[in-house]
């Protein structure tokens, strides 16, 4: 059984989405089709194959546009293709007068980008079948013979023309003020007037009507006038029709060329205008506007993305994306495909390289746009570099928060074991023989639980869960603190060296901020040493900061300081890094391992203190930063007369309230040690009635914070209520809602927190006691 071939398409246009969008259509209805981007590989296609049953072609195209692609095929150069026929399809140009010139050059058929699918279909079908959509062309034939007007008449009219005939001059100016015909043959001697004069009053440059002179003169110079005056071509009676009837085709034709070039002019000089507005827009948009070709060329980019990009404009042009994006946004771009990249517009996020290497997050508008002549792509950026890196900041301080959160219910059920633990242990001390070995192993459990209670206590200070208070801090306990806390997550490569002097003096300061800026700088030289190992050494005295150094180094103010001193040897930081450190948002770290605010709030933690931080570093040596705070002189007994003190006796009645059985009889059994007669009540309701029953019979009272029902803060409300003057101690292994400060400024007369030992009970009660006794 005989199957015919099918027809074979070929399809010309330079823009992959136009091309993808026809190839796809043409299939649907069971052509074959060959594609190609130019006409030079068009012809180049037809050279092989010999001919194709339907030809559709874009008109702007690099090289050999549209038109001058269908003179070809018309040509007697490709003589099998000048009945093959053509469709001209073109996103560029439009409107009648593009059709009348396409179908001049030898076009069979013409739409405009947009159309819709069924509209080209249906067009290449009629173009197979034979059914070629010609208007009809009009000619007007000003000649006063009857006899030659009919032939000529019968000539045209089998050329599928309209004609109008006139016998005189003044009938051929009116059909012509009438009608808009593409073509006029004009007798020269004509009864009322010659043919120049119809020229000089109807034919000019820019118009698309093409004018042949008909006369009987021999004498050149009636051709050379005619023209002069715009005719297109000049024949001698008698003539050949055949050959007026070429005349006429290659005259429309050549007038079709001369509109091309007018209208690519008129085509050019709009897109001029075109790029001129574009870019006054661009360049006045405060975002990075950049437009590249579809291979990822750059055509244009706006003052503001070549700042923000750190190149000078003109060198950005011709460069290529994978100099300016990074490369794993650079291979997303990639797969995308060209074609769907800039085929619609699309929102999405980009980073960028900046010439000196910073990486630049930023929000992308991209679509596509005609540019200089061609399909690009459109970018705005807007840059998001600060602000995600604000996001990641702010989602690190809420991390943070919940680790607060999280560690100071830790610290209160971890400091209620330790209260039993350490309490306990307290009250064996008592019952041991002193000397006898069952002693120092509960002074072990002692010193092991008061460590485990600083542990805590710094736990605390480092998730933010106690308020910012300024207050006389020994920097080489706090420094040795630190240091000791550090030393567990060091690695082993990185030795410690600490040169800490207790005649250093005090500093009035938050010791919470201090630990901040401390820790962040030991942390920032663990990290310059990771890989190859070193020492870290601190060192702490007292200084005199002179008139000169206080100068150039403000906030600095002259007279005695303490100076911090924190030295790595990891591998440095070059002089424009040095220049930089101090900055927000500025690091050298990898991506998710700094955010650059640690050094900058470092900074500011410092200034805020009165004091000042230098740095000095060299490549491959190591980092030296040195803190200046000011030194303050008070006289505070040391810690080790505190602890030589005898713990204070007493004698009273104590009601003590902890909603912890364990703690409350401990405790109890503890201020019985100590000389005094106690109450004790699990439950805060409970002691209130107690004390309401008889309010005079208690000397202190002494409660937990944090108990259900009613809190230690609210209790104490209550027991004022009933008696103004009864001294309250109140404890706490950890609260969210109650300090030292507002404990104040309810009324408590001592804010102690758990644990509890045998010495800080009876100072507390000692004091209060004696404060009350003063009133």
């Amino acid at each position: 059984m005989y199957t015919a071939p099918l027809p074979t398409a070929l399809v010309i246009n330079d823009d992959p989405s136009q091309l993808h969008l026809m190839v796809g259509l043409l299939e649907k209805d069971g052509l074959q089709v060959v594609r190609c981007q130019s006409a030079d590989e068009a012809l180049a296609i037809l050279d092989e194959r010999g001919t194709v049953d339907v030809i559709i072609t874009d008109l702007h195209m690099p090289g050999i546009d549209g038109w001058r692609f269908c003179q070809l095929l018309r040509s007697p150069q490709y003589a099998a293709l000048n009945t093959v026929p053509v469709l001209v399809v073109s996103a560029t140009f439009s409107g009648t007068d593009t059709e009348q010139v396409t179908t001049d050059l030898g076009a069979n058929a013409f739409l405009a980008v947009p159309y819709d699918a069924t509209t080209f279909r249906e067009s290449v079908r009629n173009l197979l079948a034979g059914r070629t959509p010609q208007a009809a062309r009009r000619v007007i034939l000003v000649e006063d013979s009857v006899a030659q007007s009919a032939i000529l008449q019968r000539a045209f009219e089998a050329q599928g023309y309209k004609v109008s005939a006139a016998a005189t001059g003044e009938e051929g100016r009116r059909l012509l003020r009438e009608q808009t015909p593409e073509l006029i043959i004009i007798d020269y001697h004509l009864p009322d007037m010659t043919g120049d004069q119809l020229l000089k009053e109807f034919v000019c440059p820019a118009s698309p009507m093409v004018a042949i002179v008909m006369t009987i003169d021999s004498a050149p110079e009636v051709a050379l006038q005619c023209m002069r005056l715009g005719a297109d071509g000049f024949v001698h009676k008698p003539f050949d029709l055949e050959y007026l009837l070429d005349l006429c085709s290659k005259a429309r034709r050549s007038r079709a060329l001369l509109r091309v070039e007018e209208l690519l002019e008129e085509r050019t000089k709009k897109l001029q205008e075109s790029e001129a507005k574009f870019r006054l827009l661009f360049d006045s948009i405060p975002e990075t506007v950049l437009v590249h070709d579809n291979q990822g060329r750059i055509l244009y980019v706006n003052d503001v993305g070549a700042q923000w990009l750190g190149w000078p404009a003109p060198e950005l042009i011709g460069k290529h994306l994978s100099d300016i994006v990074a490369p794993h946004y650079l291979v997303q771009i990639s797969e995308q495909g060209p074609a769907q990249y800039r085929q619609s517009a699309s929102h999405s996020k980009m980073v960028y390289v900046s010439r000196p290497g910073q990486l630049l997050e930023a929000e992308v508008n991209i679509c596509p746009m005609e540019f200089g002549g061609q399909m690009a792509v459109l970018v705005v950026a807007r840059d998001i570099t600060e602000r995600t890196r604000l996001e990641a900041q702010l989602r690190q301080a809420q991390k943070m928060q919940a680790i607060g959160t999280l560690a100071g219910g830790i610290a209160h059920d971890f400091n209620n074991i330790l209260a039993a633990i350490l309490g306990y242990s307290e009250l064996a001390l008592y019952d041991v023989p002193h000397g006898s070995r069952m002693q120092r192993h509960l002074e072990e459990v002692l010193t092991a639980g008061k460590r485990a209670r600083d542990l805590v206590q710094q736990i605390l200070a480092f998730s933010r869960q106690r308020p910012p208070e300024r207050q006389p801090v020994r920097l080489h306990l706090l420094i040795s603190d630190i240091l000791r806390m550090l030393r567990a997550s060091l690695p082993s490569t990185i030795a410690i060296h600490p040169y800490l002097t207790s005649t250093a003096g005090m500093v009035l300061a938050d010791p919470t901020q201090l630990q901040q800026v401390l820790m962040n700088l030991c942390t920032n030289a663990e990290h310059a040493m990771r890989d190859t190992g070193g020492v870290l050494a601190v060192h702490l005295e007292a200084v005199e900061v002179t008139a000169d150094f206080a100068a150039t180094h403000a906030p600095l103010t002259p007279g005695p300081h303490t100076y911090i001193m924190i030295r790595d040897t990891g591998h440095g930081m070059a002089p424009e890094v040095m220049e930089r450190i101090f900055e927000p948002f500025f690091t050298t770290k990898a991506v998710g391992e700094g955010t650059g605010m640690g050094l900058a709030v470092v900074d500011g933690i410092i200034a805020s203190h009165g004091g000042a931080i230098t740095v000095a570093s060299t490549p491959g040596q190591g980092t030296t930063f040195a803190i200046y705070l000011p030194r303050i002189d008070i006289d505070t007994p040391s810690l080790d007369v505190l602890e030589e003190t005898p713990i204070p006796q007493g004698n009273g009645r104590i009601l003590f309230v902890d909603d912890e059985p364990t703690l409350a009889h401990m405790t109890a059994e503890m201020l019985s040690r100590l000389g005094y007669d106690v109450t004790v009540h699990t439950s805060s309701v409970e002691a209130l009635k107690t004390f309401q029953a008889a309010p005079w019979q208690f000397d202190v009272v002494i409660t937990d914070q944090t108990m259900p029902v009613m809190t230690g803060e609210r209790l104490a409300r209550e027991l004022r209520r009933f008696r103004p003057d009864i001294p309250i101690i109140l404890c706490t292994g950890f609260s969210h809602t109650m300090t030292a400060s507002k404990a104040q400024a309810l009324g408590v007369d001592a804010f102690l927190l758990k644990p509890l030992g045998f010495r800080e009970l009876g100072l507390a009660i000692q004091q209060v006691l004696e404060q009350r006794q003063a009133l």
